[in-house]
């Protein structure tokens, strides 16, 4: 029981953390791009466009658009791995029949 409810907490982290690295990976490589002279335009435009996306799960805050995809996308791989529990489960169970 430990072992699935390990596996859980594993998928739930790893579903938040993959979307919020993603995102911020992204951004901190357009930031740094806007350094460069020749590819500041683009990636400011591109800033600003992924920061509109985020902004708009987060009411206006970019900050918590990103907590609100990463929250999602936990629930998401949550479901998914109790979908998984629940398959082996009713393997184990139909083989010990």
């Amino acid at each position: 029981m430990f072992r699935l409810l390990k596996s859980l907490l594993l998928s739930l982290s790893f579903g938040f953390v993959s979307p919020v690295i993603l995102f911020g990976l992204i951004l901190f490589s357009l930031s740094a791009l806007s350094h460069i002279p020749s590819l500041y335009s683009a990636a400011t435009g591109t800033y600003t466009k992924i920061e509109g996306f985020l902004n708009v799960f987060g009411n206006g805050n970019w900050l918590i658009g990103l907590l609100v995809i990463g929250l999602t996308c936990s629930l998401v791989a949550g479901l998914l791995e109790l979908f998984n529990i629940f398959q082996q489960s009713t393997k184990l169970d139909k083989k010990s029949k």
